[in-house]
């Protein structure tokens, strides 16, 4: 069973450094050209497909239909891996905000 989240789609910017140079008043895009946006409402449609498919194999365990358990242990703890990820770069964002906010210019 594949993890419908690559990790690759939860990290909004690539680590290659040579990909692009901002220039003065110029936004910097990413190869495939997709905006900082849609990378994050893809990372999170992601997470959320995860956590419904855990959902549904777990409802499926739980009414018989499938009796696989360790799959349904794997799904769930994916999808709740995927959760925590998500959460914590939200923490991360929001504290380079506040940081940002206090600087005094």
């Amino acid at each position: 069973m594949e993890l419908p989240v690559r990790f690759e789609q939860l990290l909004p910017y690539s680590t290659n450094t040579n990909k692009g140079k901002l220039a003065a008043g110029t936004e910097e895009s990413n190869t495939s050209g997709q905006s900082f946006s849609a990378m994050l409402k893809d990372a999170v449609q992601g997470v959320n497909t995860a956590q419904n498919e855990a959902d549904k194999m777990a409802a499926e365990f739980a009414a018989g239909r499938s009796t696989d358990v360790h799959t349904v242990m794997l799904a769930t703890e994916k999808a709740n891996i995927a959760m925590q990820f998500t959460i914590q770069v939200r923490n991360q964002a929001m504290e380079a905000y506040r940081e940002i906010m206090r600087m005094q210019v």
